[in-house]
């Protein structure tokens, strides 16, 4: 259907815009046929799975497109590493502050983890640390489960502790008031996330964020300044353990300014890159 729309307006299109990588071939093809202007806004290479493993005209088609987004530094060298000729512009991720769901209300639990359910999003170190920890009341996950096996193990884990509570999957607005009413949240990746949006959700309800620093998420977060990074689950129970001597209003401060001022206004860079990219005005 959409091929068929396309071919109706064709005449009236500057520019093929493509955000899923199942979308890429048929937009690259597109492209050629009728002598369009293509982009192809990357949100990483690799997914859940290893660049080796994707879709073979994926793989094809991405070593040819020549104007490309991507959505952080680590993002822009992956691409880099297969396509050197490409022009590549990178803009953050952003969020919409203009509603604040949760309008910074109360913190009802100590920790929370968001996020799906497997081995690469890792609930299980956020567990395993935080009892190892255990200086806390309550501490809550939210997440769709992706993998049965890994959610048995978590099972196990937390079994008789009443420290945690597996709420689920949640919708969008309610996941923004239980993260809001959080007094940390943490981002336990065990791969290399190529952004980490969680992590603004984090600075938009001013809640702390102590994340793993793989991938992009190292982009967002300067280190004891606006949330806190480590490289392993040792440092994990570092930072859990020096808690008590943190700021946090004045880092949730610092983190919910840095979204308001870099975060919140990404809509209006895209446009500009799109415009440049249609001029062929680009500068890397």
């Amino acid at each position: 259907y959409s091929i068929i729309f396309f071919f109706k307006i064709r005449k009236k299109i500057d520019l093929i815009y493509v955000h899923q990588p199942y979308s890429l071939f048929v937009g690259y093809t597109l492209s050629k046929i009728y002598n369009k202007k293509l982009v192809y806004h990357c949100h990483g290479l690799s997914g859940d799975a290893q660049y080796n493993n994707l879709n073979i005209l994926y793989k094809y088609t991405i070593r040819k497109v020549k104007n490309i987004i991507a959505i952080s530094e680590y993002v822009k060298k992956q691409i880099q590493d297969i396509n050197k000729r490409a022009n590549i512009s990178f803009i953050h991720n952003g969020l919409d502050i203009s509603k604040i769901e949760s309008k910074f209300a109360e913190k009802e639990y100590d920790f929370i983890f968001v996020g799906r359910i497997n081995k690469l999003k890792d609930p299980y170190s956020f567990i395993s640390s935080l009892q190892e920890y255990n200086k806390f009341k309550k501490a809550i996950i939210i997440g769709k489960i992706e993998s049965k096996a890994y959610y048995n193990k978590i099972k196990e884990l937390i079994k008789g502790d009443n420290k945690f509570d597996y709420l689920g999957v949640k919708e969008y607005t309610d996941t923004q008031v239980f993260i809001a009413k959080s007094k940390y949240i943490i981002v336990p990746s065990n791969w290399n996330e190529p952004f980490g949006m969680v992590v603004l959700e984090g600075f938009k309800n001013k809640t702390l964020v102590i994340a793993r620093r793989d991938g992009g998420i190292g982009e967002i977060i300067d280190d004891g300044v606006d949330g806190f990074l480590y490289d392993n689950n040792k440092e994990l129970l570092d930072v859990l353990k020096n808690l008590k001597n943190i700021d946090n209003e004045k880092i949730t401060t610092n983190a919910f300014q840095k979204l308001v001022n870099k975060y919140s206004h990404q809509n209006e860079k895209l446009e500009r890159i799109l415009y440049s990219f249609i001029n062929e005005e680009v500068k890397l």
